[in-house]
């Protein structure tokens, strides 16, 4: 199908990889994008749902709706849920938190991963898990490794490529509550984390997982970094590039983090503290890309940043994924560059849809929308909030 009010949906044509490089402003034709031949079925009775997102005419820029979309007020409710540590095949613990029913029961628990820099504390993360709540299903937000809640019980990094921690998290839900079917949502880095794993686990581990979400995923890492390099986009990659350094310097003081062994790319062992071209490196990496180089690489056991960014990136995964999965992205995403998807070989249970707005991770429309938990409140401007809420609710009424 060629281009609708929402922007672009489809399956994708060819996969492609590469190292960092520049790259240049989306080029994207309808042609680029077909229309699925299979049998209509849950993923295009939910897209045909879906509602064309219109920007806020005071956040019409990708940069406006990208810092709105992180910054705007929400009143959360106090946090409530229970958390629990699961334990890593090398000896790590992740942290992972709960809200359920009252009852304690949940026939769907939707799965929120964060994205980088980000933990379950995360704006977006606590909006969408309170707004799931609010209409009686269940959540577990989950910390990537060494975030969050989960900071002192991890001794590697989290990064990219660790989606066998997704798989650890899914098998801990799965075991507590056997009743219940799981949905993921993953934003950025985590979408690519929910993409990687799907691509990637055995059909035994696939079971309790019934649909899948990423949002702006970062599927391939090389060009995401280099399209951070680019004109304003240098403000993001110095943000991240900050907030990861002073994560580092902490937990270096605290001997938190260990090397990988070469030979270990999936679940990093124990090894030494870090080597002393990483303890004396006083200067702050100048990017992204560099500090992906100095730290990032080296501390997960590859041999550099481009070695890391091809081990990690989700792109060359999506064909093989089986379980129904929506992806969301914006064509004028400062972060994730469109083309990306373009070179995509998605799979027939894989659906594209690319908006032309929204930033990164922003979504806030030109008009508001009702709550839907029935209680009477005043619902808000979250387009994308909503579209989560939606494809819960859909699932459970599919």
């Amino acid at each position: 199908m060629g281009e609708t009010q929402q922007g672009r949906v489809g399956t994708g044509h060819r996969a492609g990889g590469g190292g960092p490089r520049r790259v240049g402003p989306p080029k994207i034709s309808a042609s680029q994008f077909s229309q699925p031949t299979a049998e209509k079925g849950q993923l295009d009775s939910l897209l045909a749902e879906i509602p064309a997102f219109r920007p806020h005419p005071l956040l019409p820029g990708p940069h406006w709706q990208t810092v709105a979309g992180m910054y705007l007020p929400f009143r959360a409710p106090p946090y409530q849920a229970h958390c629990h540590f699961v334990e890593l095949d090398d000896g790590d613990q992740i942290a992972v938190h709960e809200d359920l029913p009252d009852n304690g029961l949940a026939s769907r628990i939707v799965l929120l991963i964060h994205g980088l820099g980000g933990c379950y504390a995360s704006p977006y993360v606590r909006r969408v898990a309170a707004r799931l709540s609010a209409v009686g299903i269940g959540v577990a937000r989950m910390d990537q490794r060494g975030c969050g809640a989960g900071r002192r019980v991890a001794r590697h990094m989290c990064h990219a490529g660790r989606s066998d921690d997704v798989g650890a998290v899914i098998r801990f839900l799965a075991a507590r509550h056997p009743q219940a079917r799981l949905m993921l949502c993953g934003f950025s880095l985590g979408g690519n984390l929910v993409l990687r794993w799907l691509g990637t686990a055995s059909r035994d581990a696939l079971q309790p997982v019934d649909f899948a979400l990423a949002v702006a995923p970062p599927i391939h890492l090389a060009d995401c970094v280099a399209s951070l390099q680019r004109g304003v986009n240098h403000l993001y990659d110095r943000f991240f590039t900050r907030r990861l350094w002073r994560d580092y310097q902490v937990r270096t003081r605290v001997g938190k983090y260990v090397l990988a062994r070469p030979d270990d790319r999936t679940s990093c062992g124990p090894g030494q503290l870090p080597d002393p071209g990483l303890e004396v490196a006083l200067r702050m990496p100048k990017n992204l890309y560099e500090l992906d180089q100095v730290l990032t690489a080296p501390l997960g056991g590859f041999a550099s940043a481009e070695a890391y960014y091809e081990f990690a990136s989700s792109l060359p995964y999506l064909a093989k994924v089986s379980v129904d999965t929506l992806i969301i992205a914006a064509e004028d995403d400062p972060m994730i560059p469109a083309q990306i998807f373009a070179r995509a070989a998605l799979s027939p249970s894989v659906r594209l849809l690319m908006t032309r707005y929204g930033g990164h991770v922003g979504y806030v429309a030109s008009c508001s929308e009702p709550d839907r938990s029935g209680q009477g409140q005043a619902g808000d401007r979250r387009w994308l909030d909503w579209r989560i809420v939606e494809c819960a609710l859909h699932l459970d009424h599919a």
